[in-house]
């Protein structure tokens, strides 16, 4: 039991660690809102493309494209999809209906997912984690540009939307970039690949603190309840569902380690952006992110510790 709750905190606590001196630097004033943007920029555009495209270059394809992890993804999203769907068209506004889908649905695997695996698995994960999120992302921005046109009745859905919605994603465009690379089988030296690795650890820490600084408590109270079940769609129902559809297709280890971590991630910081181009409730969506990446520290730990009782992660 101790082995567990150990290999637990490992995967977890720094994690949130990094986000707690993020909050604690807003709230002590050394960390200001513009640095707070530009460490969010730069990794977003920067130091995460990088370590995706090189991840993809590491191996062939072919050894790390997983179908099986593929549907496990897709399937939990499209259940919590038609779940949060089916709840807050009833009981919602549409501002706030399209913001609530959007927040069970999209996580943040770019920084979160890719960190927890970094933390359970090692280097080693990160050619199959990239390509699987590239997947899981493409279908996130489908599902989400969907739910804003259809929701908010924006015009007609266009293929030419979708495109460039997926395309304006700097970590799918770097793994779109990185296929062909990978394809030929260009020999990345090892070197190379040696400092990106030292510059990407250096660089997701501060995509953690700038999660922690951009976090505001100031208006989740009135919104507290619609926030906790968004939250317990993408936290509990995603990637319950997404562990079992693994355990039913025999994954077991670090590859269902991986559909938990990816599936368990909070919301997305960019579920904000996204409704706020849209017009829909960007204040509900930036509470969403609040809310869940709180809550995502008590139930990411418990499913790991969980699953690792049970000896399937």
């Amino acid at each position: 039991m101790f082995e567990v709750l150990v290999f637990a905190a490992s995967v977890t606590a720094p994690i949130f660690v990094w986000i707690a001196v993020g909050l604690a630097l807003r709230k002590l004033g050394v960390l200001s809102e513009y640095w707070v943007s530009r460490f969010s920029q730069f990794v977003f555009y920067v130091s995460l493309p990088l370590l995706m495209f090189f991840s993809v270059v590491r191996k062939p394809i072919a050894e790390v494209f997983s179908l099986p992890l593929t549907l496990c993804c897709f399937m939990a999203t499209i259940v919590v999809f038609a779940l949060g769907r089916a709840y807050s068209r009833k009981v919602l506004e549409p501002e706030e209906a399209t913001v609530f889908q959007q927040a069970a649905l999209r996580g943040n695997l770019g920084i979160v997912g890719i960190a927890l695996c970094l933390n359970a698995y090692g280097p080693e994960s990160l050619a199959q984690v990239s390509v699987l999120m590239a997947s899981v992302t493409i279908f996130y921005n489908l599902l989400c540009v969907f739910i804003f046109v259809e929701g908010l009745n924006a015009g007609r859905l266009s293929i030419f939307q979708l495109v460039k919605s997926i395309l304006a994603n700097p970590l799918i465009s770097a793994i779109l970039l990185a296929l062909p690379v990978a394809l030929v089988g260009v020999q990345v030296p090892e070197s190379l690949l040696t400092s990106v690795d030292l510059f990407v650890a250096v660089s997701l820490p501060l995509a953690l603190i700038a999660i922690g600084g951009s976090l505001s408590f100031r208006a989740v109270k009135q919104d507290v309840v619609v926030l906790i079940k968004a939250s317990l769609l993408k936290l509990i129902v995603a990637p319950a569902v997404g562990v079992f559809a693994a355990i039913l297709l025999g994954l077991e280890g670090m590859a269902l380690g991986i559909v938990f971590l990816l599936l368990s991630s909070p919301t997305a910081t960019a579920s904000f952006v996204m409704a706020r181009a849209y017009g829909a409730n960007s204040k509900l969506a930036a509470n969403a992110v609040v809310v869940s990446t709180l809550l995502s520290l008590l139930t990411i730990s418990a499913g790991v510790v969980f699953l690792s009782l049970m000896k399937w992660m």
